[in-house]
């Protein structure tokens, strides 16, 4: 049983003037959408050599919860960890990126101190903590926003960190380190078509929740299906297994229409389909897939009777 108790915090953090000269600029990889975009959109020719990227940098502060964004057994963290850092460290060597790793407990000792916290309610604050402890290297920090600034914003932090990226990460700068929210402006299905022309992409994408492109959690899901409208689907032969995906295509677009009203993402989908003339199937219905359950039932039990 979990104690309620929650010891007091005392900070000790003196100030200081100090003043660093880190050149580093610095992004996380987790090579999903938001971070290949951020990558795309901070490598380019047109982009200012101080403001170019030089250093990738992968966390283990909470992230590795299999699409929970709850605590998940440990063992399940650092394996979700491990396999997805496999695809990290390929991708730097094959590109020449310096990689930073930071392996940190501190998700379990915060939900052992001061109880259980969705990780989506706390990410922000994090990875903003481990970028400062560097700020003696880095003079700036691209965090990939998960909204575009006009999707479901709230100047409300308790309605979730995501759709308060465009000023609240800002605040989190010091007079070394400049926080940066990235790709503010797209939405994920256009991000999705601005990578899908970036070459370093199509054998490094690494969407899965459960970190083995397992092709059937939500971000496969609808990661496979823009892919697929978008006509970039065939590139990323090498990240999906696209017979299977092709096989349980009807099932994959039914989801966006089931969970339209209750996930953005599938929100974004849905109305992406209706404004490009893309057929999707009719939503579920509870009771008219039970009444044909409950027939078919029926009358195989009577089949069964006659036969005997």
């Amino acid at each position: 049983m979990q104690s309620s108790y929650k010891p007091p915090i005392h900070i000790d953090a003196p100030l200081s003037n100090k003043k660093y000269t880190g050149k580093w600029v610095g992004t996380g990889i987790s090579c999903g959408v938001d971070s290949m975009a951020t990558l795309k959109e901070y490598t380019t020719e047109d982009v200012a050599d101080d403001y170019k990227l030089t250093h990738l940098l992968y966390f283990k502060i909470g992230a590795h919860h299999g699409g929970h964004a709850q605590p998940v057994p440990e063992e399940l963290e650092n394996r979700i960890f491990r396999d997805e850092l496999q695809v990290v460290k390929s991708f730097c060597k094959k590109y020449s990126y310096p990689l930073i790793i930071v392996d940190s407990n501190i998700n379990t000792l915060s939900n052992q101190m001061w109880g259980i916290h969705d990780f989506f309610e706390v990410f922000e604050y994090r990875n903003s903590a481990v970028m400062l402890m560097m700020q003696n290297h880095f003079s700036k920090y691209y965090h990939a926003t998960g909204y575009a600034t006009f999707m479901g914003f709230v100047m409300d932090i308790h309605k979730g960190l995501e759709h308060n990226e465009w000023w609240s990460l800002p605040l989190f700068s010091s007079d070394n380190l400049t926080v940066i929210p990235a790709n503010m402006a797209m939405t994920r299905i256009e991000k999705t078509k601005y990578i899908s022309d970036f070459e370093p992409s199509y054998n490094h994408l690494m969407v899965c929740w459960n970190g083995k492109k397992c092709g059937v959690c939500p971000k496969c899901i609808r990661t496979q299906v823009a892919l697929d409208w978008l006509g970039g689907l065939q590139k990323y032969n090498k990240v999906f297994d696209l017979e299977k995906y092709y096989q349980g295509k009807s099932y994959y677009l039914r989801q966006i229409v089931d969970q339209r009203k209750t996930d953005q993402f599938y929100c974004e989908l849905y109305e992406y389909a209706s404004e490009n003339g893309i057929k999707l199937p009719p939503p579920s219905n509870f009771f008219r897939d039970t009444f044909y359950k409950l027939k078919s039932l029926c009358y195989r039990m009577t089949l069964g009777q006659l036969r005997r």
